[in-house]
């Protein structure tokens, strides 16, 4: 944004990588217009870069938990703003690879929908990689079971 916010994107590790180089906090929001702009040039310059799907950073220790997910057309998707804190650099992994982590367990997996346990806070992780809204009911017998 010419002020040391950088948003990059590693197509080799197919990470995001999230650069706040500034004194404020940043949030990532479908209505950021410059923002959007550039990522759907970056995907239309590189049709094979910026997957589309959910990022995700979790510090296990903290339970802190930033996210971003991109459109088809590489441009920012979600509704819910994760904040990227002053002066710090933080790595977004394709969700998928989130439960690959010694220290979060896969308990549940529907389609888009998945519910991991962090085993260091003992927290539940909800993910939800569809397009639509999904409501997890303690009804819902598979959920419960996990």
């Amino acid at each position: 944004d010419g002020n040391g916010f950088e948003l990059l994107y590693d197509c080799g590790a197919g990470r995001l990588l999230v650069s706040n180089g500034t004194n404020n906090e940043y949030r990532l929001n479908p209505g950021w217009g410059q923002l959007q702009g550039s990522l759907a040039a970056a995907r239309l310059e590189s049709p094979w870069s910026l997957k589309s799907g959910l990022y995700v950073a979790y510090d296990p220790h903290t339970g802190a938990c930033s996210s971003a997910c991109l459109s088809s057309t590489g441009q920012i998707a979600s509704a819910e703003e994760s904040a990227f804190p002053p002066g710090q650099t933080i790595t977004l992994h394709p969700a998928n690879s989130l439960s690959k982590s010694p220290e979060i367990e896969l308990v549940f997996a529907a389609g888009p929908l998945s519910i991991l346990r962090c085993v260091v806070t003992d927290s539940l992780l909800v993910m939800n990689e569809a397009s639509f809204e999904y409501n997890v009911h303690p009804m819902w017998n598979e959920a419960r079971v996990a």
